[in-house]
C-alpha cells in the first residue's frame, strides 16, 4: 500500500474556519477590583485574565503597566486579524 493511499484528503483552510468568529469584536479591557485586568468580548464575556503582581509579596509576575499593555495587545487581536486579513 503506497503512502497516499493512507494519507487523508486534502482540505481548504476555509473548510476549517468559521464564516462567522466566535468573539466578535470590539474588545474591551476592564479593570478588577483587585487590580488585575480582564479583557472583553462584545458580548461581555470574559475571554482573557491579566495577573498583576502583587508588590512586596511576589517577586515575579507582571508589573502593573506591563499587564495593562499585555491586556491592551490582547484586546486589539481582532483588530489586527482583520488588517491581516484585508492584506491577503
Amino acid at each position: 500500500m503506497s503512502l497516499s493511499h493512507r494519507l487523508p484528503p486534502a482540505h481548504s483552510p476555509d473548510e476549517f474556519m468559521p464564516s462567522q468568529r466566535l468573539f466578535p469584536p470590539p474588545w474591551s479591557i476592564k479593570r478588577t477590583s483587585d487590580g488585575h485586568f480582564r479583557v472583553l468580548g462584545a458580548s461581555g464575556l470574559t475571554l482573557a485574565f491579566v495577573y498583576v503582581r502583587n508588590e512586596g509579596i511576589d517577586d515575579d509576575g507582571l508589573t502593573d503597566g506591563e499587564a495593562s499593555r499585555m491586556a491592551l495587545g490582547i484586546a486589539r487581536l481582532p483588530q489586527l486579524l482583520q488588517n491581516d486579513d484585508e492584506d491577503i
